[in-house]
C-alpha cells in the first residue's frame, strides 16, 4: 500500500509541477523585455533591447529557459530564471565559480568554450541571469544516429577538451580534513534523507574518509555535471567543440575523474537506457570495468556520491521519490 500511495503522490507532484511550471513560463514571458533592457543596460549591447523570444523550455530542475535573438537570426543570449531558491543559489554558485575560473590565467584559449555572463538580478521578485547563447549542436544530438564511429568521436572530442581544462587548473594536493569533509562528509549528510540505510551511509562515509585520506592526488576545477548534452559542437561538421555549458556544479580542487568517468557513465547509461544507480552498480560489481578505464572502487563511489548529492541540492524533492532513490542511491548502498 505504500508505494502505491506514494506513485499517486508522485503523479499528483507531476501534475502540480507541471501546472506551475505552466504560470512560471507565463510570468517569464511577461518579464522578458523588461529583462532585456536590463542587458543592454548591464552588458553595453543596445541590439538586446529588440531581441525576441525564439524558444523556450522548462528544465528538470525547473528552471524557465528563454532562447532570445535577433529575429530571423541564431540565439544570441540564454535567460535563465529558476523558480526556487535552491535554483536561485545554484545560479549564484555558477556565477561564483565562472568567474574565479575565468581569472585563471592558465586557461588561455579555453576561456572561450565558457559563456560569458550579459545581465543578472531580481525583476518583480524573479531572479534571472543571461549568458551568450553558444552556437552549435549539443554532443547528445550528434550522439542519437546510428553510426557508432560517431558516437566514438563525440565522446573522444568531449574528453580531449575537458583534459585540457583539467591539465591547465591542476594542482596536486594532499587530501587533508577540509578535503575529505567536502567530499566525502558534506556529501553523505546531503544523501542521508534520501535513504533510511543509515548503517551503509556511515560505512561508506568511513570507506572513503579511509581510502582518501593524507593521500597525495592531482586535483583541478572540473565541471561536474559532463555528459554530450552540456558540451556544443562547432555546426560546421568538423566535431570541434564550441563551448560548455550549464556549470551549475563547477569546483575547484576536485578530481579529474567526476568529469572522465562520469562521461563515460553516462554514455553508457545512453546506449543501455538505465540510469546512474544500476550502471554503478554493474562497475562495483566488476562488469565492464574497461569502461571506468581501471579505476578503483573508491574513485567510482566518490564520483557517485557527488553526482546524486549535488542532484539532491538542485532537486531535494528527489529525496521523497523511493523510485529514484530506490534505483540511484539504495541500489548502490546494498554493496557496500
Amino acid at each position: 500500500m505504500r508505494r502505491a500511495s506514494a506513485g499517486v503522490s508522485l503523479v499528483q507532484a507531476r501534475l502540480r509541477r507541471t501546472l506551475d511550471g505552466r504560470r512560471r513560463m507565463g510570468e517569464a514571458v511577461d518579464l522578458l523585455p523588461s529583462i532585456l533592457r536590463e542587458v543592454a543596460a548591464q552588458s553595453g549591447i543596445p541590439a538586446a533591447g529588440d531581441w525576441v523570444l525564439q524558444a523556450s523550455h522548462l528544465s528538470g530542475t525547473q528552471v524557465v529557459v528563454l532562447m532570445v535573438g535577433q529575429p530571423g537570426q541564431p540565439p544570441a543570449a540564454v535567460v535563465k530564471m529558476p523558480s526556487t531558491s535552491d535554483g536561485v543559489a545554484s545560479q549564484r554558485r555558477e556565477a561564483e565559480a565562472l568567474a574565479a575560473l575565468r581569472s585563471a590565467p592558465s586557461l588561455g584559449d579555453l576561456a572561450a568554450l565558457i559563456p560569458g555572463r550579459l545581465a543578472e538580478g531580481e525583476l518583480g521578485g524573479v531572479a534571472y541571469t543571461v549568458e551568450r547563447a553558444v552556437p552549435g549542436v549539443e554532443g547528445r544530438v550528434l550522439l542519437g544516429g546510428k553510426d557508432p564511429a560517431m558516437k566514438e568521436r563525440v565522446v573522444a572530442a568531449a574528453e580531449d577538451v575537458i583534459r585540457r581544462l583539467h591539465r591547465a587548473t591542476a594542482t596536486t594536493a594532499v587530501v587533508d580534513d577540509e578535503l575529505l569533509e567536502r567530499w566525502v562528509g558534506a556529501r553523505v549528510r546531503l544523501l542521508a534523507p534520501a535513504s533510511r540505510n543509515a548503517p551503509a551511509l556511515e560505512g561508506l562515509e568511513q570507506l572513503l574518509r579511509r581510502a582518501w585520506e593524507g593521500r597525495s592526488v592531482e586535483v583541478a576545477w572540473v565541471h561536474g555535471d559532463y555528459w554530450p548534452a552540456n558540451v556544443i559542437f562547432d555546426p560546421g561538421g568538423a566535431l570541434k567543440v564550441a563551448g560548455i555549458i550549464d556549470w551549475e556544479w563547477a569546483a575547484p580542487r576536485e578530481l579529474p575523474a567526476h568529469d572522465l568517468l562520469y562521461l563515460a557513465i553516462h554514455t553508457r547509461m545512453r546506449s543501455e537506457g538505465r540510469e546512474l544507480g544500476p550502471v554503478v552498480q554493474s562497475l562495483l560489481a566488476g562488469d565492464g570495468a574497461e569502461l571506468a578505464g581501471g579505476v578503483d572502487r573508491e574513485t567510482l563511489l566518490l564520483v557517485w556520491l557527488r553526482h546524486v548529492a549535488y542532484n539532491l541540492t538542485q532537486s531535494p524533492g528527489d529525496a521523497r521519490n523511493w523510485i529514484w532513490t530506490s534505483r540511484n542511491v539504495d541500489s548502490v548502498l546494498r554493496l557496500l
